[in-house]
């Protein structure tokens, strides 16, 4: 193994060959002849002057930060459209798309935190300048509109996991943003190389970042969920409450094809494992067709709308948040029946289904059916239907990955210590 006067010499000359000079200050003066390699030896060591890209800020590196970021870009494979990662270790460009993200770099720099993506355990944090993403893009020297600016208005994601692939590193980034969003409002996009304008972030003291744990409810793991992830972030990104409203109503749409045919899948699973199932006569299949005979499969989407939320959602937040309008939802007591509740959730699907179908036909000739929300009202359905898209994702998140009804043919392992 290589000693870190032999890796940094290897990096030196590498970084020089394809970013730029290396400057250890005024504080470090050479004499002609010296080595500058043995001031090298010291992981900590601090090369205090470095110019890359496009920017002007000067950054500063130790020794040790400088051969990691050299040695995962040697080691690294870009991955389209997402970033750069190593066997162990990603980056990734993201751009924030509201308010509650630009201001994230104030209120939660350097925060981190650990999640299960599918089968393994991710560490992601948020950092700033120079990584080996934007570095890897620089050494390409191909000026374009994505060439990296090396600035701190750079923020990316950097996710940590053992034996890291594509599909991991799609799932884990998506589902850690969808968790800051979902938590904290914040709302970041992916961009694939493509930087934000610079901004002075020199109040971020770039030798002492510390990462505090950022306190998450897990973001949920296995099959479907990036879907319904992914439309969630696609929402919270927009300013446009109508595309919020499709995007949200598109999440109940999404897991209603589980909610309307949970039962009669509980059911065949429990008919299945009868001592019958295994040679099975026309009675038994008689009783098949007979029980399942109970549940109806040709339901529209309005519908299928209302049993995902009369399954998923609890009325009593949602009704902090609804129009007005809502009588039944506005109304409900703590000692109100279980048929009252379900009638509010019901009226809120028939105004969701109603306020997404004016939106989404668009037509001329589009009937209204009353039950639309009134645009003076439509912030609040927004914040009621983000959410009940909430509720919906956990709903389908503790659900079995094998009951779940999903587009993608994600792996149902179970995560193992």
């Amino acid at each position: 193994m290589k000693n870190t006067l032999e890796r940094y010499t290897a990096c030196a000359a590498w970084w020089r060959k394809h970013i730029g000079e290396l400057d250890y200050g005024p504080a470090t003066e050479l004499d002609e002849g010296d080595d500058e390699g043995l001031l090298a030896t010291d992981p900590n060591f601090l090369i205090e002057y470095i110019y890359a890209g496009k920017s002007n800020t000067c950054h500063a590196l130790k020794v040790g930060e400088l051969i990691e970021i050299v040695e995962a870009v040697l080691a690294g494979s870009r991955i389209p459209n997402l970033g750069i990662a190593t066997a162990t270790e990603a980056y990734v460009l993201v751009v924030p798309e509201n308010a509650a993200a630009e201001a994230w770099a104030v209120t939660q720099p350097n925060a981190s935190t650990e999640y299960w993506s599918d089968a393994t355990k991710v560490h992601a944090a948020f950092v700033y300048g120079l990584t080996p993403l934007n570095i890897a893009v620089l050494a390409e020297q191909t000026e374009h509109k994505d060439f990296p600016i090396c600035d701190w208005a750079d923020v990316f994601v950097k996710l940590s996991a053992p034996n890291i692939s594509p599909k991991l590193l799609e799932s884990a980034v998506n589902a850690f943003l969808f968790a800051i969003a979902r938590d904290y409002g914040a709302a970041f996009s992916i961009h694939a190389f493509e930087v934000v304008d610079p901004e002075d972030r020199s109040w971020i003291d770039e030798h002492n970042l510390d990462h505090p744990t950022l306190p998450l409810r897990p973001p949920g793991r296995g099959p479907g969920l990036q879907p319904l992830q992914a439309s969630f972030r696609r929402a919270e990104s927009s300013r446009d409450l109508q595309y919020s409203i499709l995007e949200y109503a598109k999440i109940v749409e999404y897991a209603s094809a589980t909610a309307t045919r949970i039962g009669s899948h509980n059911l065949l699973r429990s008919l299945l494992s009868r001592p019958e199932a295994l040679r099975p006569d026309a009675a038994f299949l008689d009783e098949i067709m007979r029980r399942l005979s109970e549940f109806r499969f040709d339901l529209n989407d309005s519908k299928s709308v209302k049993i995902t939320i009369q399954t998923a959602c609890d009325p009593f937040p949602l009704q902090l948040l609804c129009p007005p309008t809502l009588k039944t939802l506005s109304a409900l007591k703590p000692s109100s029946s279980k048929q009252e509740s379900q009638r509010a959730l019901a009226d809120f699907a028939d105004m969701l289904t109603a306020t997404r179908n004016s939106i989404a036909h668009g037509k001329a000739n589009y009937r209204s059916t009353g039950k639309e929300c009134a645009a003076n009202e439509l912030g609040s359905l927004v914040a009621t239907a983000r959410l009940a898209a909430i509720q919906v994702i956990h709903w389908y998140t503790s659900l079995p990955p094998e009951t779940r009804i999903h587009e993608d043919p994600a792996s149902t392992e179970q995560p193992t210590e």
